[in-house]
């Protein structure tokens, strides 16, 4: 018996080619900048920043579309755990 699994179940869920929780940060981290600084140069650095993020997340998906939750996993561990009895 064969079992077919939809494609949307397995496949991470992009936004402008990053994942959603990393591009809703950055634009969340863009526009607090901005309106923070409610001029011209907040602006463009936004801009510039949102552009970087996204060019950044683009190149790592391209590697390994679950990079973002690899890596949160990853940091969580400690760096040694020592031997000893359960």
């Amino acid at each position: 018996m064969k079992i077919s699994i939809h494609q949307s179940l397995v496949k991470p869920l992009f936004i402008a080619g990053v994942e959603r929780e990393l591009a809703i940060a950055l634009i969340f981290l863009c526009l607090m900048l901005w309106v923070a600084g409610k001029d011209l140069i907040s602006l463009c650095l936004a801009i510039v920043i949102w552009i970087a993020g996204t060019a950044a997340g683009r190149a790592l998906n391209k590697k390994e579309e679950y990079w973002l939750k690899i890596y949160l996993r990853h940091i969580k561990y400690q760096a040694f755990y020592p031997a000893g009895e359960r």
